[in-house]
């Protein structure tokens, strides 16, 4: 049985990609949110179109060691409770602090809040997946930004409203 992992699931392509692996038979779906005070309305709203495909919303705050210790902690709970590993994980959650800023005005706040959350956060979290042993050997991880993350792509974008590094 496929165990699907995403981060960043109450918004945007996160919840796109909860809707359509709600659609695959016998799947278990962990979407994460940055908090469960975050509007997950979209994301409750989801019915899996076979009864044996369930989603389990959790919170992980991928900018935060703590969020991500207790998420873990909490996926060990279901996942051992049901003799289950991840066997994909979607790291989505992502941010563009000051969309007006490049690398030349970036604040050292921003551009440690946008790294900690993009790269940091993502590196952790495996590296914490894999110390409790909740990775299938097999394990397919993405690790995703939007286009705002693309060298190439912010290249035509004028002004420049996004900072790649």
């Amino acid at each position: 049985m496929p165990v699907y992992c995403l981060t960043g699931a109450n918004r945007g392509l996160g919840l796109e990609f909860v809707r359509q692996l709600s659609q695959l038979p016998s799947a278990t779906i962990i979407a994460t949110t940055r908090s469960n005070d975050n509007d997950l309305t979209d994301l409750k709203a989801i019915n899996p179109s076979d009864t044996s495909t369930k989603i389990h919303i959790m919170e992980c705050d991928i900018a935060s060691l703590d969020s991500i210790n207790s998420f873990v902690k909490n996926a060990s709970s279901l996942l051992e409770s049901q003799s289950l590993k991840i066997t994909h994980l979607i790291a989505n959650a992502g941010v563009n602090s000051v969309s007006g800023q490049n690398s030349l005005t970036i604040g050292p706040a921003d551009l440690h809040r946008e790294i900690d959350i993009n790269l940091i956060g993502p590196a952790k979290l495996v590296e914490n997946l894999v110390s409790q042993s909740l990775l299938a050997n097999d394990v397919r991880v993405l690790n995703m930004t939007s286009g705002l993350g693309s060298m190439t792509k912010s290249l035509t974008i004028e002004p420049r409203k996004c900072m790649t590094y």
